[in-house]
């Protein structure tokens, strides 16, 4: 091969690649079963069956083909921003001979259009072109930790982080109706850091990010569910009843 190193791509967008069967001086070689070598190198007399794969867990992988005439085109879908992307054609049937697999050179997937303003919590991490964009589970709290860290990204549509356009201005949100918000902060390269003060008890407490600046509009994210214990014991707490009900009227 020849030439200049691989385009760069983007995420979720379509490139095609080409696969071709040569011998080991990359000469093309079109119609195996028409050479006659000695021994012979193609019993079945069959154009390999051939798989391309990436370095991408979170890829669109095409089907696997025979190559026609020598040579096959595969469409290709990576997800994940990165800059040592490489493909991988190999021999995917079970006939003999098997044909020695060749890959690449490395090049890059840069992120797609900016679109989420993702929120993890302490426990988890940032995965950049996976479904949900992040892995682990939030480290429980007690109600009253004043240093609940909540980290938001800007990312594309696959969670790849986005750096290099107008940092929005966001709000963080809770459903906690005894907590304090947390001021609106400027990201900064693509992300920032956000202080959260749990106080409400509760298995599923959750944050929600809401984009502020008025001249964008990424879509909001809310948090995985985290476990928020009581606090330690305090004291007697006492409230009045409706004696016709008995349901609380007052505290």
């Amino acid at each position: 091969k020849s030439g200049t190193p691989p385009a760069v791509q983007t995420a979720g967008v379509t490139f095609r690649v080409t696969v071709n069967l040569c011998d080991r001086f990359y000469n093309p070689v079109p119609n195996p079963e028409d050479y006659e070598w000695d021994p012979p190198v193609n019993p079945q007399d069959k154009s390999p069956q051939t798989a391309v794969r990436s370095s991408d867990r979170y890829d669109i992988e095409p089907d696997t083909k025979a190559l026609v005439t020598g040579f096959q085109v595969y469409d290709m879908t990576l997800l994940t921003g990165a800059t040592f992307h490489v493909l991988t054609a190999a021999d995917a049937d079970p006939f003999r001979p098997d044909y020695l697999q060749d890959s690449s050179r490395k090049f890059t997937v840069r992120h797609s259009s900016a679109a989420f303003l993702q929120i993890l919590l302490d426990g988890e991490t940032l995965v950049q072109g996976s479904l949900s964009g992040k892995t682990g589970t939030p480290a429980a709290k007690f109600a009253g930790d004043d240093n609940l860290l909540a980290y938001v990204y800007l990312t594309d549509a696959y969670y790849n982080v986005v750096a290099d356009t107008a940092m929005p201005t966001v709000n963080v949100q809770t459903w906690d109706p005894k907590d304090v918000q947390p001021n609106n902060l400027t990201l900064s390269g693509g992300w920032n850091t956000f202080i959260l003060k749990p106080r409400q008890a509760s298995s599923s407490w959750t944050a929600t990010t809401f984009d502020v600046s008025g001249n964008s509009n990424y879509t909001s994210r809310t948090s995985s569910e985290l476990r928020v214990w009581p606090a330690e014991v305090h004291h007697m707490h006492l409230s009045y009843r409706n004696p016709a009900t008995d349901v609380e009227i007052s505290s």
